[in-house]
């Protein structure tokens, strides 16, 4: 996503972009995600997302986080927390429409997209750098933008020095249903909290959502399950409708297994002319709901400090508005993470009854919306 979106804003301001791209064709992990009101914003002020986001799509109302039993523990308005981020909309969408209207966006642009190119090497020579990829095409630019994620960066190999990802000691199971009538949705998150396990629905339309089931595991262990649906139901078949409902409307095949990595914070993003952009740079869990927005927040800061400054000045103020924000919602999200999936069922339930006696809505949105407004 943040590559996507780099490469089109710099295309508009006259540069010259290619982007390699190590799959050989579109692909997406993951099943849907919620473009909240920092991202959102970037989109519908920018005459060219403008026309591409639909303001009306925010049919999300509130998060509320429940027991594994269904007890009520805590309410968000999220009414509220657009109101606190400026009255622009959060708004769920799909993966793979996301990726289609950037791409559609690329080719508007003319923008060349080389497939099946995976970067092994990048070498730095005066004022240019070249990327070897493991088909033995090399590349050369006076500026890379890594993009390529949080599990084998070599961009951040390169700037940072390592690339060491680390195991949050959960697996992410996610699935999506799409044009299904018979969905009853009211435009409401739902957060089923248990002991080591979590699942979440996030509406995307009146018909259609997608889901998260989570466990604490070895990578291993949950990558060979065999049968995923079989597994997740006997998982969850205790918790609260519509959980095994939705699980079971899911076809097995359209359940992705993601064994969940973070990355420490690093102290700088870019090194000559390779700059760091989305996961690379700064992959918080998905407990943070803030990966794809935080790369579009990339995206937009890169593109607007190039056509500003020259190379070496933008690519040091595009680190220093950018490092303190990630940093802090990277170490923000493994202390929300370690309270969620707390293992010890004592602490759970102390847990619990913390969060229904002093979870206080509108202190919520303001603490959002202070971290995500940054």
């Amino acid at each position: 996503i943040g590559g996507l979106m780099a490469a089109i804003l710099l295309k508009r301001e006259g540069h010259e972009v290619i982007i390699y791209e190590r799959d050989n064709a579109p692909r997406t992990m993951g099943a849907g995600l919620v473009l909240w009101p920092n991202a959102t914003k970037l989109f519908l002020s920018d005459t060219l997302f403008n026309k591409v986001f639909d303001r009306n799509a925010n049919i999300l109302k509130c998060m509320n986080t429940y027991d594994n039993q269904g007890e009520t523990l805590s309410e968000l308005d999220i009414v509220k927390l657009e109101q606190a981020m400026g009255d622009y909309p959060a708004i769920p969408i799909s993966r793979k429409e996301l990726h289609q209207r950037l791409m559609q966006l690329i080719k508007e642009f003319n923008i060349e997209v080389e497939f099946g190119h995976k970067a092994i090497n990048i070498d730095s020579v005066r004022e240019h750098s070249s990327v070897t990829f493991d088909n033995g095409h090399i590349d050369s630019s006076e500026l890379i933008i890594g993009a390529d994620g949080r599990m084998c960066s070599v961009a951040r190999k390169f700037v940072v020095g390592e690339n060491n990802p680390s195991y949050m000691g959960y697996v992410n199971w996610v699935g999506i249903i799409e044009n299904d009538s018979s969905l009853n949705l009211q435009g409401e998150i739902k957060d089923y909290w248990g002991a080591g396990e979590r699942f979440g629905i996030v509406p995307l339309a009146p018909d259609s959502l997608y889901w998260a089931g989570c466990k604490v595991m070895s990578p291993e262990s949950g990558r060979n399950k065999y049968n995923i649906k079989e597994y997740l139901v006997n998982v969850f078949k205790e918790w609260p409708e519509p959980i095994i409902d939705i699980i079971n409307r899911t076809n097995n095949d359209e359940i992705n297994c993601i064994p969940v990595y973070d990355l420490n914070p690093c102290q700088n993003l870019y090194k000559e002319n390779v700059v760091l952009l989305g996961d690379c740079a700064h992959a918080a869990g998905p407990t943070s709901s803030q990966g794809a927005c935080l790369a579009i927040e990339d995206a937009f800061c890169l593109s607007a400090s190039l056509t500003n400054m020259p190379l070496d000045a933008a690519l040091n103020n595009y680190q220093q508005l950018r490092l303190p924000k990630t940093t802090k919602i990277t170490e923000y999200t493994r202390v929300l993470t370690k309270e969620i999936f707390e293992t010890d069922l004592i602490k759970c339930n102390i847990r619990n009854e913390k969060r229904k006696n002093q979870f206080n809505s509108t202190q919520a949105c303001s603490g959002l919306a202070a971290l995500w407004n940054e």
